[in-house]
């Protein structure tokens, strides 16, 4: 493959020269930068102090809109420092001095150069000036992410060398409203496997995305639906849901820029050349500060970019890494050369690799071999009369969603007193009590982890409705020869015959966190990624089961306080149904017991299975309760 050429904007690759006036001019000014420019000491028969003026600008170039700051140092015989600063061009600049005299804000208001003069309070004979120019405002990161969305676009990605203005593309992504595909920028041939066959990308069929999986020369007979974290992908989100995104989204192996909201970027400072720095979170204090969302957009332009190396990356954590974690070995940023027009480059150690974005019409302006809009074209039409397989979700859902809503299963609680290590307690749901199953074997590991006041001394209780409301009950555990036995507890306050016992007790009753449009949602590689700890849930992200499970465990605080959360469900399966559910949910900031106020840089993690689905009295107590 050839080594193409793509030559970066003028505005990237040259800076002008201020022009400075006074009794000197300097020579070899640096790019960019102006020297400090001198007056000769002045000093006059009107007695005036003797002045020395020097101006001091570090951008010689404004946008229009945009504010760069000039600066004076200023010494004088009388101690008075102050300048005044005017220009013979206001319709160009607008200059606001500060209140001590010695720097103002310049603001561009319309394209062209202007001349600003400074000059000594104390000695008006003493004075220097310099040219601003002010240029265009040049195109926002979050714009060009909404220019680019709105028509389709080519991601063309490759290694660069020398100064970031080299490329040699090793594939092509188009991304058009039905359809993502990505090929050999050699040959035009499939580089994405799904399930061990060449895939071209995705596509749009009768509302559901599909895989386009290579036979022969041709696509497959009958193609596979597209399964995600969210569920089955559509033509609405199976690019990304674009700026309604909260966190990376849950996407298939062909993706686009829609996984970015254009609001992540608003708040990163962009330098001269129009680059944005994109850091996500380094630090375990903030990891569910917003800034996450940056630690997302990190993650998700590296897998787009250089997919060997995310895979790395998550090899390297367990499999189950925070977008955090990834991010911290990772460098990017993001260079703006058009409107629609983006340079993105990823760096992990001494490799670099990157990829521009553009519209479609600019791909040939790499000498890609062979014209991709008609191969693209040649794809649509070849799926005229393929058959989208029907996805029966025999692996499904149905069994556990009637248990939970018959108020029949078992949830699992995870405990980690120590922040690492994890107790496990079993709650039983019945449609006519709860039973917490704090048993001594999970109170004595619990235990053994904890100081003495905060010591789990709660011994296995539970709750049942009676015909005037809700009783307490305790099960004393058959211990030292002691026989089990049930003791009743006083009726619960405000209580009779009208609560609701789901309710009270917390029950997932209505199962809304897996309603049907999530019947779908365990994808094939969110089970292999589970491996239960609390602190790693990166593969799934929906902020919606996690806001639905908050409503059960916080609902007189949901939503006042919780600045994001993320969560991850992975179904494990067992003779084609499904035998249990592993949900992990996190947000912050955390609002630790008694304190009231949540704490900046705080997090809370909960984890619990779903299992036993129909057999949920089978337990100590039900013969008890029942006699």
């Amino acid at each position: 493959m050839k080594m193409i050429k793509k030559t970066l904007p003028l505005l990237l690759l040259s800076m002008m020269l201020v022009g400075c006036g006074g009794e000197t001019t300097p020579e070899n000014t640096e790019p960019g930068k102006t020297e400090p420019v001198e007056t000769e000491s002045v000093e006059t028969g009107d007695n005036l102090p003797t002045v020395t003026l020097r101006i001091r600008l570090a951008k010689s170039e404004v946008e229009v809109g945009s504010t760069i700051s000039l600066g004076c140092t200023v010494t004088s015989s009388d101690l008075n420092l102050k300048c005044a600063f005017t220009t013979e061009n206001p319709d160009l600049i607008q200059i606001n001095p500060n209140d001590n005299g010695v720097r103002a804000e310049i603001i561009g208001l319309k394209v062209g150069t202007a001349k600003v003069t400074v000059t000594s309070i104390a000695n008006p004979n003493v004075s220097a000036t310099c040219n601003i120019k002010v240029i265009p405002t040049k195109p926002t990161l979050a714009n060009a992410l909404r220019n680019i969305t709105a028509h389709p676009y080519s991601i063309l990605i490759g290694e660069y060398y020398n100064d970031n203005d080299m490329l040699v593309p090793t594939t092509v992504t188009q991304v058009a409203d039905d359809m993502i595909v990505t090929v050999n920028a050699d040959d035009l041939e499939p580089v994405i496997d799904v399930d061990n066959t060449p895939c071209y990308g995705e596509a749009i069929v009768d509302n559901k995305a599909v895989y386009l999986k290579k036979s022969g020369t041709g696509l497959t007979s009958s193609l596979d639906v597209v399964r995600s974290d969210i569920g089955l992908l559509d033509a609405s989100n199976f690019k990304g849901r674009g700026e309604d995104t909260t966190f990376v989204n849950e996407v298939g192996p062909f993706f686009g820029l829609e996984t970015l909201n254009p609001t992540w970027f608003d708040a990163i400072e962009k330098n001269e050349e129009n680059t944005y720095v994109i850091e996500g979170d380094r630090d375990l204090d903030t990891l569910l500060s917003k800034n996450l969302n940056l630690a997302f957009a990190e993650t998700t332009l590296l897998r787009m970019i250089d997919k060997n190396s995310y895979d790395a990356l998550v090899t390297s954590s367990s499999g189950t890494a925070f977008a955090t974690t990834i991010a911290s070995s990772v460098e990017t940023t993001i260079v703006v050369l058009d409107e629609d027009v983006l340079l993105i480059h990823c760096t992990i150690g001494d490799e670099s690799f990157g990829a521009f974005v553009q519209p479609v019409d600019y791909v040939n302006e790499f000498d890609i071999d062979a014209d991709v809009i008609s191969q693209l074209s040649n794809v649509t039409d070849a799926l005229e009369g393929i058959v989208v397989k029907d996805f029966k979700p025999s692996l499904d859902l149905a069994d556990a969603v009637t248990a939970i809503k018959i108020n029949n299963y078992i949830q699992s609680n995870s405990i980690y007193p120590d922040h690492k290590t994890e107790y496990n307690y079993d709650v039983f749901y019945t449609p006519d009590y709860v039973f917490y199953n704090c048993d001594k074997e999970f109170r004595d590991g619990y235990n053994t982890k904890v100081d003495d006041p905060d010591k789990w001394d709660q011994i296995p209780y539970g709750f049942m409705k009676k015909n005037d409301g809700i009783y307490r009950f305790e099960y004393n555990e058959p211990l030292n020869g002691k026989v089990a036995s049930i003791v009743w507890g006083e009726k619960e306050e405000n209580t009779d015959a009208n609560t609701d016992l789901y309710q009270y007790a917390n029950y997932f009753s209505s199962a809304s966190f897996l309603s049907n449009g999530l019947l779908a949602s365990f994808s094939d590689t969110t089970e292999k990624l589970w491996d239960g700890e609390s602190t790693k849930f990166h593969k799934s992200t929906s902020e919606e089961v996690m806001l639905d499970i908050l409503k059960y465990y916080a609902p007189d605080d949901f939503p006042d306080y919780y600045e994001a959360c993320i969560s991850g469900i992975a179904a494990t399966y067992t003779d084609n149904k499904v035998s249990q559910i592993n949900v992990t949910t996190g947000f912050c900031p955390f609002v630790y017991e008694g304190s009231g106020e949540p704490k900046d840089g705080s997090y809370g993690v909960d984890r619990f299975v779903l299992k036993s689905f129909g057999a949920a009295t089978t337990n100590p107590v039900d013969a008890l309760l029942n006699a």
